[in-house]
């Protein structure tokens, strides 16, 4: 089971060229439970399905959750007490 856990698509059918062709993987959104990637087309670009790998809340950025991110940049703070 674990080899399908990680699938990743070579060829899938487009509905534009109207035939299975070599698609490419895009990143597309950070989630917070994982990752979302859209896969393309790449004879014409046509978006042809996504994938969600999914990754543990910590896994992401190194934030446990309910710890929240980093705090605002030195910049940041500088602009807000002027």
């Amino acid at each position: 089971m674990d080899a399908f856990q990680r699938f990743q698509a070579a060829s899938l059918f487009c509905p534009k060229c109207r035939q299975a062709l070599p698609v490419k993987e895009k990143l597309l959104l950070f989630l917070p439970d994982g990752v979302l990637y859209d896969y393309l087309c790449e004879a014409c670009g046509t978006s042809v399905g996504t994938r969600k790998e999914s990754v543990p809340a910590s896994g992401l950025l190194g934030i446990k959750p309910g710890e929240g991110g980093p705090g605002p940049s030195a910049e940041a703070q500088r602009r807000r007490k002027a």
